[in-house]
């Protein structure tokens, strides 16, 4: 039984229970880093987890972590033995992605911008159908991807070769930091090697566990800007109109507060 602990947000979760799935002789324990994802664990019960550990897998995490940090972590752990990667994020894959929890939208200053020259609403929503709004697709992308190539060059995980190469082909996104099942695929690919793992899996047995649907659309500019091979989302329209709206919404409330 290898042991493996897993530190980290989401991302870090997912990939945990993907390596549970693809091998029954791994038993791998989260340790979540917020307890948005799940119960942050003691001081202890970390160190305890650590203890038994034949390999650690990491999100970078900084000092206000305190005993979960990247800092206090490598300085308990094997460096032979730990495996990291950065946070996945990109926020211009699409025109507009929604963050409940915050209630903005990326790409949202490209319609307040609109409003703010005098557009009206029904202007805007007739622009958005016939891809007439420049959402600074091109830019947004590759400024998430220098950014997270930063963040790589202290990492053995590389995701920003595989993602330009891939990126066109199939869907890896599905909000600005969930990705899609192949991107799951390449982390274990590379886990695989780094860690000396043997997968008993095939890696088309793993399921999406709930997370294949997003409200952040493909539609047919953003497929036409970024070069997308792959289909736009059939009700992108739709969902798109639910973001325009919501922006306006907010952006006249802010203005009754002026």
């Amino acid at each position: 039984m290898k042991r493996i602990a897993i530190v980290g947000n989401c991302q870090a979760q997912r990939i945990g229970q993907y390596i549970s799935e693809m091998n029954d002789d791994c038993l791998c324990e989260f340790m979540s880093a917020t307890p948005l994802v799940a119960p942050v664990p003691s001081e202890a019960e970390a160190a305890k987890i650590l203890q038994s550990s034949d390999l650690l897998v990491l999100q970078p995490l900084g000092i206000k972590h305190a005993y979960l940090s990247e800092q206090a972590l490598r300085a308990q752990f094997d460096p032979s033995k730990i495996i990291s990667f950065a946070y996945f994020f990109n926020s211009g894959y699409a025109e507009m992605i929604l963050v409940p929890s915050k209630g903005l939208v990326f790409g949202e200053e490209y319609v307040v911008n609109l409003l703010k020259s005098g557009e009206s609403p029904e202007q805007i929503r007739d622009k958005y159908r016939e891809g007439e709004i420049d959402f600074g697709l091109i830019e947004r992308f590759e400024h998430c991807m220098q950014e997270m190539e930063k963040k790589e060059d202290s990492c053995n995980i590389r995701m920003v070769d595989y993602i330009r190469s891939a990126y066109q082909h199939e869907r890896l996104f599905l909000t600005q930091n969930h990705p899609t099942i192949p991107v799951f695929v390449e982390y274990l690919r590379q886990i695989e090697a780094l860690g000396h793992i043997r997968w008993k899996k095939s890696y088309d047995m793993m399921s999406d566990t709930g997370m294949s649907q997003s409200t952040s659309p493909i539609s047919p500019m953003c497929k036409k800007i970024l070069g997308y091979r792959f289909d736009v989302d059939a009700r992108w329209y739709e969902l798109g109109i639910k973001l325009l709206n919501h922006i306006i919404a907010r952006f006249q409330a802010q203005q009754q507060t002026v």
